[in-house]
């Protein structure tokens, strides 16, 4: 009795196409936030705006009162470069928190972390199902 084996899949090939699908699905994916962060913003992130922030606000002759987005400079910062997600450097200081300047109009306070850096839910899937096309088609032979 003769066994036959036949090989229908190429690690050698998927292993040269690695970088290129990596490189495709960061890039993908910081499209994604970038859309997902402005969604974010545009529905509002939580917590609201302090009665103080509103407060200088309107002394600014600001009526908006949706956090992140006073001048709309951070909102329209919000891009991406081949596989990297950019904004304006306070960015991110806002998703993480941080303590005011003590030399700002309220000094030394705690600002609360607005997480609103995320993929957006429904591309995300896109990302991933293009994502595991790429690997499937380069591991054929």
């Amino acid at each position: 009795m003769q066994v036959k084996v036949k090989i229908n899949f190429s690690f050698a090939k998927l292993s040269s196409a690695m970088p290129r699908i990596i490189e495709k699905t960061m890039s993908r994916y910081a499209r994604s936030s970038a859309k997902g962060a402005k969604k974010n913003i545009d529905k509002g992130v939580k917590p609201k705006l302090a009665i103080s922030t509103l407060n200088i606000r309107q002394k600014r002759g600001i009526t908006g009162t949706k956090p992140l987005f006073e001048t709309g400079n951070l909102y329209r910062s919000i891009k991406t470069e081949k596989n990297t997600l950019t904004m304006l450097n306070y960015g991110l200081e806002h998703h993480n928190g941080f303590k005011t300047k003590p030399n700002s109009m309220i000094p030394d306070k705690e600002v609360p972390p607005r997480p609103f850096i995320e993929p957006d839910k429904q591309e995300i899937l896109t990302v991933i199902d293009a994502f595991k096309r790429d690997l499937h088609k380069n591991f054929k032979k």
